[in-house]
């Protein structure tokens, strides 16, 4: 049987309803921009304070600013402390540089998301749109670099 053959075959069964569609398989390969693990927390901060209280919201923002600001940025700070004397401190000043900045801003922009939802539920209720979620997002990202 010659390869087109079973093609076409395998169309006419596939529209017969016997072969689901895959509706994920795309050909040739796409480009996918990588996305910053830490920065994503940011979403999901959002997300959640969205749907709790104005007092869970407070304590989600403040919770994820202490974990992710002052535990990891200080641990990071700690750990670049520890290695002053090295001959490998100016390479580690500068990766851990990275991870600190990048732990502050997304410490502020936590903060400042799990603030807004505690006002914003407080008066509104718990009820947040989608699009009111990403624009905040948004906007606490961008604050949240500017607060350094």
């Amino acid at each position: 049987m010659s390869f087109s053959l079973r093609l076409r075959l395998h169309y006419k069964a596939a529209r017969a309803g016997g072969v689901k569609s895959q509706p994920g398989i795309t050909m040739g390969r796409r480009y996918r921009r990588r996305r910053n693990n830490l920065g994503s927390v940011v979403t999901d901060v959002v997300r959640v304070a969205s749907r709790l209280p104005w007092w869970g919201a407070l304590l989600v923002g403040i919770f994820a600013y202490l974990v992710i600001h002052i535990g990891l940025g200080g641990y990071l700070e700690g750990q670049l402390a520890a290695q002053t004397g090295s001959q490998f401190y100016p390479i580690l000043e500068v990766r851990n540089g990275r991870f600190i900045r990048l732990a502050s801003w997304v410490g502020h922009a936590c903060l400042l998301a799990g603030a807004f939802f505690a006002i914003r539920n407080h008066f509104f209720g718990a009820n947040a749109q989608r699009t009111e979620k990403g624009i905040v997002g948004v906007v606490a990202r961008i604050l949240g670099r500017s607060i350094d």
